[in-house]
């Protein structure tokens, strides 16, 4: 027996300024839907379509209703996710208004529903949500017109270690609810606000907190900052998180320093490069062979004989999962398997898309945990214990990550003023 599919009926209406469209819906919608039936002046039209799952996959269904009417008008109603910014969606709209007039003489109206949050990730995964480069070039205009620095550098604190935006000075602070775009962090341990000011004559923008797939972000949404920076100037990207061991020889309160990554989500199909390709931010298909600057990791490890931490500090292959579960005992030995020696739940999609960017890019985990990989073992992982490390161990990985900044060589020749264009 087929399993009973799951509907949203569609009868409330949210406001344009807060939704945006699934785009591989009403396009393949009205085109069947003018197609097969025709439409013309004199004739109205009501349509509304429903996305339901089943199997864990996105089907689609319709019904319309034509009324003889003088007016000319198509009402579309559809599914939408209610806490993204309509501007995203404008190119969309013009499109189907264009596409409508030529076609059937009509006019376009929207109206929606909201989808159920537990279900966005999934219809995020199978949209094909778009974020034009105006969008980004919005938001890095919107944060250099109120603020002062122009940084080289920007930093991603992961779980419990957001106090490196601390030793920042100079300060300018925004919480992510004032930016345009940018979505919001949930998650225990992030605080969620960007910080921009002074780290040893380094101009930086640090993020404290970061956004995760599992937080239902698409990948767009989640790596969205990046290319924010990156119109801003930043030519370096600084990603720190809270990660498990599952290398015999790293321990909770160890560093490691990222030298390589598997992305899990990525083999599995989800990557923040998919759809177009914007030329303005990199090419079609980046080389992901090199991600970790050499010079940076070698640099790192001279830091830490200078701080005398060099025992805590080794070079180890992150994977990424997409959480927001620990891993089961399986997963853990495939992954040790693979050649990981610590496991997280963020950092490669901003990666991903960093170096697509053209940035450099250094990379740290703390071990916060061991990962169970024996089914005799007792122990079970839990975040309040990730937190408490992150707390215990907050000073060193600063020390760590602001002696590499101070050191690293910046090109200081680059073209701020145009930035932001």
């Amino acid at each position: 027996m087929e399993p009973k599919p799951k509907r949203w009926l569609h009868e409330n209406i949210v406001s344009p300024s807060d939704v945006w469209i699934l785009e591989f819906l009403v396009l393949k919608v009205l085109k069947d839907f003018i197609k097969d039936r025709g439409l013309h002046g004199g004739q109205r039209c009501s349509l509304w379509t429903e996305v339901f799952v089943v199997d864990g996959g996105l089907h689609q269904g319709q019904r319309e209703e034509k009324v003889a009417s003088e007016s000319q008008h198509v009402f579309v109603v559809m599914p939408l996710a209610a806490d993204h910014e309509w501007r995203s969606s404008e190119p969309i709209r013009s499109l189907l208004e264009d596409y409508l007039r030529g076609s059937a003489g009509a006019s376009l109206s929207f109206s929606a529903s909201p989808v159920p949050p537990s279900e966005r990730l999934l219809l995020s995964m199978h949209s094909k949500e778009q974020i034009s480069h105006d969008d980004y070039q919005k938001t890095a205009e919107w944060l250099m017109s109120r603020t002062k620095h122009r940084p080289q550098v920007s930093i991603i604190c992961g779980s419990g270690l957001g106090r490196l935006a601390d030793s920042l000075s100079c300060r300018d602070q925004f919480s992510y609810s004032e930016i345009p775009g940018f979505p919001q962090s949930t998650v225990q341990g992030h605080a969620g606000c960007l910080v921009f000011g002074e780290l040893k004559g380094r101009s930086c923008v640090c993020m404290q907190g970061r956004f995760h797939m599992y937080e239902g972000h698409s990948l767009l949404k989640t790596t969205f900052p990046i290319r924010v920076f990156k119109l801003m100037g930043v030519q370096t990207l600084v990603v720190t998180n809270a990660a498990g061991s599952l290398a015999d020889h790293l321990h909770p309160g160890d560093i490691m320093i990222i030298k390589d990554h598997i992305n899990i989500p990525g083999l599995a199909g989800l990557n923040p490069l998919h759809g177009p390709n914007d030329d303005k931010f990199g090419p079609r298909f980046p080389a992901m062979s090199s991600c970790y600057d050499r010079g940076l990791r070698s640099l790192a490890l001279e830091v830490t004989k200078q701080l005398d931490i060099a025992g805590l500090v080794q070079e180890g292959v992150y994977a990424m999962v997409g959480g927001p579960n620990f891993e089961t005992i399986a997963e853990a030995r495939m992954l040790h398997r693979l050649g990981v020696d610590a496991v997280g739940m963020s950092t490669v999609p901003e990666v991903v898309v960093a170096t697509h960017c053209g940035m450099q890019v250094f990379g740290l985990s703390l071990i916060t945990n061991k990962v169970v990989k024996s089914y005799e073992d007792s122990d079970c992982v839990n975040h309040d214990g990730v937190l408490e490390v992150g707390r215990l161990r907050s000073e060193t990985v600063q020390q760590l990550v602001t002696e590499v900044i101070s050191r690293m060589e910046i090109n200081n020749n680059i073209d701020r003023t145009s930035s932001a264009v």
